[in-house]
């Protein structure tokens, strides 16, 4: 056999090899997509929703497209509108004489992710006040992913453009590890600038979207996929991990103050409650801090737990978010304390039930 001969021969036997190495990794692959979806599913949330949900903002990092509309399928089915301030409510101009306005700011679980505008406890708040006899207008300033820093930041921006009574403020439990996902830069629900083929796998593929959790929780430990319980515990401990934790609840802390800062100073009540009961970590530091403060705390979950309510919604994707009876009880539970700030901001008469 010549040297051209021998060549000949190996180069099939060469791409035969490759060939079999390429099916038996496209294989392997296929065989992991199958385990992971099967025994460790992750939410793939539709890519003709949320490419366009979000744009970059220097402040806040990324906020709601302003006038954005559409229609969020996932276990349930809600309509999305985005107002010129990238808020999920409706446009607001100034307040009607003797109207009262309350500004509400959260995250997913104030934005009322899962259901309807009506339906989210800002707008059932709204309802129960205006049961009790108030002029009350509730702005909905929640939106999904943000932390404390990112609160205070919009309280900034929204108390001079609606000149709100009251200011609520829901905490959740992994506000502190997105406060260091804030401050690192890292914000995962922005989706500006990423390679249209890592889009498209973290859209359908829940091998791809468990690796990028997987490395997005190396980049942020402390950020919103670790439980507040162990969040809390390695605020305690030593290394980096520890230091990064409570450089979390310091961002949180600071936040906070700011919140409460900017209230007093513009005249305006503020009041927090947290989307958690006392046995949450975060929610028993947020209490202790009003406290120490001399700020409302309402602790909500201590009325709705003695309750029959379910809250939650039971589907794989609503990643634990509120049912439309769970954000009516809570805004009923939480009416109360509410209309008790707003009374001394009403019109003479305006509170003949509030009592009711």
């Amino acid at each position: 056999m010549n040297a051209e001969q021998g060549r000949e021969t190996c180069e099939p036997r060469g791409r035969g090899r490759f060939a079999l190495a390429a099916l038996s990794a496209l294989l392997a692959l296929a065989a992991a997509e199958a385990v992971t979806a099967l025994l460790f599913p992750v939410y793939l949330a539709p890519a003709d929703f949320f490419d366009d949900f979000y744009v970059p903002e220097p402040e806040l990092g990324y906020r709601m497209r302003p006038h954005f509309s559409g229609t969020l399928k996932q276990d349930y089915t809600s309509r999305i509108e985005i107002n010129a301030q990238g808020l999920r409510d409706a446009d607001y101009g100034r307040k009607r004489p003797g109207a009262l306005r309350v500004v509400a700011v959260g995250d997913s679980y104030t934005f009322g992710a899962g259901v309807d505008l009506a339906e989210s406890w800002p707008k059932r708040l709204e309802a129960e006040l205006r049961s009790r006899g108030l002029d009350a207008e509730v702005v909905n300033g929640g939106t999904s992913g943000y932390g404390t820093l990112q609160y205070a930041a919009l309280v900034r921006r929204l108390l001079p453009v609606y000149a709100p009574d009251l200011v609520v403020v829901m905490a959740t439990f992994n506000d502190p590890g997105n406060d260091v996902a804030t401050e690192r830069g890292i914000f995962p629900s922005l989706k500006i600038g990423q390679h249209p083929a890592k889009r498209w796998l973290k859209r359908h593929s829940h091998l791809a979207k468990r690796a990028w959790l997987a490395w997005l929780k190396l980049a942020a430990p402390e950020f919103s996929f670790a439980d507040a319980g162990t969040l809390h515990r390695h605020a305690t401990s030593e290394g980096s991990r520890g230091e990064r934790s409570r450089r979390g609840f310091q961002l949180f802390d600071a936040a906070i103050h700011d919140l409460i800062d900017r209230a007093e100073g513009a005249g305006v009540p503020i009041v927090f409650t947290a989307s958690a009961d006392s046995r949450d970590p975060v929610t028993r530091h947020l209490a202790a801090l009003c406290a120490r403060e001399g700020v409302p705390f309402v602790d909500v979950f201590e009325d709705i737990r003695s309750g029959a309510v379910r809250v939650s919604w039971r589907g794989r994707n609503s990643a634990g978010h509120w049912s439309p009876a769970g954000h009516a009880e809570f805004a009923r539970v939480l009416a109360g304390e509410v209309a008790a700030r707003l009374a001394g901001r009403s019109a003479p008469g305006a509170l003949a039930s509030l009592d009711r």
